[in-house]
């Protein structure tokens, strides 16, 4: 049962992450139509980015080392 709710869990983690990536477009398109972006937008358009790599990574290591750890035990 623990494979169910971790790929449950996944699931709800990317979806997340779906829904931030959108409003980041949307944030950066509503911004930019037709001007130029400040220095202090793009900075924070930048971070946001950032912010959601890093989130994304780490979704990545948990899935892998969970594998990782999950074989293992299946091996002992």
């Amino acid at each position: 049962m623990a494979g169910k709710e971790s790929a449950e869990e996944l699931k709800k983690e990317i979806e997340s992450l779906k829904k931030e990536i959108e409003n980041l477009k949307k944030k950066t398109a509503e911004e930019s139509e037709g001007k130029m972006l400040s220095k202090e937008t793009v900075v924070e358009i930048l971070d946001e980015t950032e912010n959601l790599i890093k989130k994304t990574f780490s979704i990545l290591e948990g899935t892998i080392v969970g594998a990782i750890e999950g074989m293992k035990k299946n091996l002992k």
